[in-house]
């Protein structure tokens, strides 16, 4: 548990936001793991994501001993192309893992590492990608801190855009991926957030209040959010948008009501 550092900033200057919306972000959704998912599988609007990103989750598994439960996967506009996929790895319940696909769809980045998950604990999940570094562009971060994960394979990869996601299984619920955690929040960025940032995000107040749609203390990327999910926080819209509110991860979504709004957050 971190305590929050300063209060909520004003969202009057980020137009996109609806100006209804609380400060204060207490809910999330609860994924049973056995047929519930949220998904869009549009392909006329790119979420923003292309050949350097990074991706923000808020999760709280509740999945051992279960492997290879899925957090979130996104996707290009067909096949495998763009595919970026946040698990569970199948050694054990407390393995991350992560895989890229290029814009051909051929898996070109892979890396996992044990002890990472915690069963019943908030943690704060990034991952970031550099397709502009011909070196060692995939990184992953816990809690804002870096991991040292095992790179099993790190060839070139170049990216394009991303359209489709899917929170808490792979795409269109595919068996044997349904993940039992709670999600608070889903960021991306068009851009790669430096290690300051995304420690300055960890540590500058809590997954419930901390507004990345606007600079604060080494975090400078605020121009660069591309989505933000805030799941469960309207009622009436689950997967609304917070940056465009033009990509709903309710609109193929499968099993998601109202009922799974719960009260818990980051904190």
């Amino acid at each position: 548990m971190h305590r929050r550092l300063r209060p909520y900033a004003t969202l009057s200057s980020f137009a996109a936001f609806q100006p209804s919306v609380p400060s204060e972000d207490d809910k999330c959704v609860d994924f049973n793991g056995t047929d519930e998912y949220m998904q869009t599988d549009q392909t006329s609007t790119a979420l923003g994501p292309t050949n350097q990103w990074t991706i923000m989750a808020w999760v709280k598994p509740d999945w051992s001993p279960a492997f290879g439960d899925t957090v979130l996967e996104l996707y290009g506009n067909s096949g495998n192309n763009n595919r970026i996929i946040v698990k569970c790895g199948g050694a054990s319940a407390t393995q991350f893992f992560m895989q890229i696909y290029d814009s051909a769809g051929s898996s070109r980045k892979q890396g996992q590492l044990n002890g990472v998950w915690g069963d019943g604990v908030w943690q704060q999940i990034v991952v970031t990608f550099d397709g502009t570094d011909t070196g060692d562009p995939f990184d992953a971060y816990k809690d804002g801190s870096l991991l040292a994960i095992n790179k099993t394979q790190n060839s070139s990869c170049t990216m394009t855009d991303t359209y489709r996601v899917v929170v808490g299984a792979a795409l269109s619920g595919v068996a044997g991926s349904y993940a039992d955690c709670r999600v608070h929040s889903i960021a991306m960025w068009d851009d790669l957030l430096t290690s300051g940032e995304i420690n300055a995000i960890y540590n500058g107040g809590d997954g419930a209040s901390f507004d990345l749609s606007q600079d604060s203390g080494s975090y400078t990327s605020s121009a660069d959010l591309s989505r933000w999910w805030r799941l469960g926080l309207d009622s009436a819209d689950i997967g609304k948008d917070y940056v465009d509110g033009d990509v709903d991860l309710m609109d193929n979504a499968s099993g998601i009501t109202v009922s799974n709004i719960v009260t818990d957050s980051p904190t």
